[in-house]
């Protein structure tokens, strides 16, 4: 399946189910869609562990001395707890924002990465 029609599948699947541009749990424990159709001003908020990879339009998250913007096809892992402002800054009714965002177990993390050999 092509990123194309997965991001019209979960737009699909998030105008079923109500989304309206906060976190829509999917089903799967930790997995959850946004789907955005409009930029949203910067919020700030403590991003717990996570992983996001957008799959359409961009976000911005604020970090210190600048931003960091993460478009369609980019991810941002988040390892601890981190204050940040962010937005989306594209995002459209034909062409709305739309990431996969899973919470990571970071005790787990540590668990899986001790059973890593060495040089993986």
């Amino acid at each position: 399946m092509q990123t194309k029609d997965l991001v019209q599948r979960l737009i699909e699947f998030a105008d079923r189910n109500g989304a309206d541009g906060a976190p829509l749990q999917v089903g799967v424990p930790g997995l959850s869609l946004v789907r955005q159709r409009q930029p949203e001003q910067i919020h700030v908020s403590v991003y717990k562990p996570i992983f996001c990879l957008v799959l359409q339009g961009v976000k911005e998250i604020r970090l210190g001395d600048g931003p960091v913007r993460f478009g369609a096809e980019e991810s941002l892992i988040v390892g601890l707890d981190l204050p940040a402002g962010a937005s989306i800054v594209s995002a459209s009714p034909q062409a709305p924002y739309v990431a996969l965002a899973l919470h990571l177990d970071m005790a787990l993390v540590r668990e899986l990465a001790a059973d890593l050999p060495a040089d993986a």
